[in-house]
């Protein structure tokens, strides 16, 4: 499957049965067969696909419809000096646990906000920068530097398009 090579490995039902062309049948035959195995609810890994970091974090993000965001963003994004974490966002209105992560509710994530990295959906730099700002305040610092300096993300972009907290 085309779609869990571009997922780590993985594939969640609602894709698979969605627009993946499989039948509810065929992947009951799927989440059955010694190929793959269960990760999470409704997402499943091919065995022999490596476990990875990466490969933990889009397991969640498809188990919970949820977005990499935080520290796991900026993970992805290389900002320095960031702790690896599994973290994901999603919308306030749903409630959502995953074994391992720390899930965050918000009230609204725009499109300009959303992006991927290494096919994981996550949060842009300019709202990761914001979120880790915001949780870890030490690292601040460090981490607008070295997005101003590397360009990353124009200065007015980070202290206009956000409301203060």
């Amino acid at each position: 499957m085309d779609l869990a090579a571009s997922q780590h490995g993985l594939i969640a039902r609602h894709q698979a049965l969605g627009g993946g062309g499989l039948s509810a049948g065929q992947w009951g035959w799927l989440a059955k067969s010694d190929d793959w195995e269960r990760v999470h609810a409704g997402v499943f890994r091919r065995v022999g696909a490596p476990q990875t970091w990466e490969q933990a974090l889009m397991a969640g993000c498809l188990a919970v419809d949820g977005i990499a965001s935080h520290r796991a963003a900026g993970t992805l994004w290389q900002l320095p000096q960031i702790e690896r974490r599994l973290e994901i966002v999603i919308p306030a209105r749903r409630r959502a646990t995953l074994k391992g992560f720390d899930v965050h509710r918000i009230s609204s994530l725009q499109p300009v906000d959303r992006t991927h990295r290494s096919g994981i959906p996550v949060t842009s730099l300019a709202r990761t920068v914001i979120d880790v700002s915001l949780e870890v305040p030490r690292l601040a610092p460090v981490i607008v530097n070295h997005v101003l300096a590397a360009r990353g993300v124009p200065l007015e972009l980070l202290f206009n398009s956000y409301p203060a907290p």
